[in-house]
């Protein structure tokens, strides 16, 4: 198997807004290569957006330190997604190694 390059785009701080609240921008972006990534179907939303339709994405990739990945923003073939949660590897045996760190992103239109 061969996986595909994948860029990973941090979120920073920015300045706040008008209500104090702190905004957030794209940071340095960095890419992986080797990724192997496993596309979901799109789901059809029913709650009030009928137009509307969520995709996630599920990437596996070796890197042997956690990523500081909560709130980063995904680009996978030519899509922004938005990576879940705080994703850490797993541990060390656990798993093949070259795709052994696993990433959650989703990705909401309409």
């Amino acid at each position: 198997m061969r996986g595909e390059a994948v860029t990973f785009i941090p979120q920073v701080p920015d300045a706040a807004d008008e209500f104090g609240n702190l905004r957030m921008k794209d940071g340095d972006a960095f890419v992986i290569q080797d990724v192997m990534v496993a596309p979901s179907t799109a789901a059809a939303r029913e709650d009030g957006r009928p137009h509307g339709s969520t995709s996630s994405v599920a990437l596996y990739f070796d890197h042997d330190e956690p990523l500081e990945l909560r709130g980063s923003v995904v680009e996978v073939r030519g899509k922004r997604y938005l990576v879940q949660g705080a994703p850490l590897p797993y541990s060390p045996g656990e798993l093949n190694k070259r795709f052994g760190y696993e990433v959650e992103a989703v990705r909401v239109d309409g």
